[in-house]
């Protein structure tokens, strides 16, 4: 879309200055309370539910206010099926978002009856449960004890204590993959995870079928994904 500007108009100085009061009053009306502004990242549907499980991780609180505005947020992008898409335009749901997607959801208090978690549970139970999730999505349930370590694919510290001129040392990845990296080499080190509780244990009970069987490299569903089919359209030159 193009914006015409008419540039005959010169607005006077009295014109500027209610503007620029507009403008500050909008911007300080989207300061949050500490004094900082979002940073807003639209788009992925597993970034809302990945922080939630970190702040469960962590024993961060997550002030109601936010907590309704994020289960909002994944009430209204659930899929006719039941399920989440990997980004705000996948057509399609996929096992790694919806297994995520259902475990903040009743983090931030959805009852397990709701008619939102029952449609979950009943896609996964048909198209996949958490066994087939990408690596992201067991490191995630792996903090919050609802999934093995040893099912997670390994994230080892020990490549940051090589010496860096080696082109496999982290500090030489994308700026991305590098700051994913140095949180998650330094948790899957420690195999950090929360204590088991009653709501946890029914929560994981959601989430898998059946208890991962270990393969003989006594890593259970390590290795096993969900079947992927892009939703890419044809390009033909």
């Amino acid at each position: 879309m193009k914006l015409e500007l008419d540039r005959s108009v010169n607005p006077d100085s009295e014109t500027r200055k209610v503007a620029i009061e507009r403008a500050t009053r909008f911007l300080l009306g989207e300061q949050e309370e500490p004094g900082f502004w979002d940073g807003r990242y639209d788009g992925p549907e597993f970034l809302v539910p990945s922080y939630v499980i970190v702040m469960e991780a962590g024993g961060f609180p997550i002030e109601e206010r936010v907590r309704s505005g994020m289960l909002r947020y994944l009430r209204s992008r659930v899929r006719e099926d039941g399920g989440w898409g990997l980004h705000v335009e996948d057509e399609d749901s996929r096992v790694f978002p919806t297994v995520l997607c259902y475990v903040a959801a009743r983090l931030l208090g959805m009852d397990a009856d709701d008619s939102i978690a029952s449609r979950a549970r009943e896609w996964m139970e048909s198209e996949g449960d958490a066994t087939q999730s990408a690596p992201w999505g067991k490191f995630l349930l792996a903090l919050i004890g609802l999934y093995d370590y040893r099912g997670v694919l390994p994230v080892p510290p020990e490549l940051w204590i090589i010496p860096r001129w080696l082109p496999i040392h982290p500090s030489r990845l994308w700026c991305h993959s590098r700051m994913v990296y140095l949180p998650m080499s330094y948790l899957y080190g420690r195999r950090d995870s929360v204590e088991m509780t009653p709501f946890l244990r029914g929560l994981r009970s959601g989430i898998l079928r059946t208890t991962p069987k270990s393969s003989r490299t006594g890593a259970p569903g390590r290795w096993r994904f969900h079947r992927v089919i892009p939703s890419i359209p044809s390009v033909r030159g």
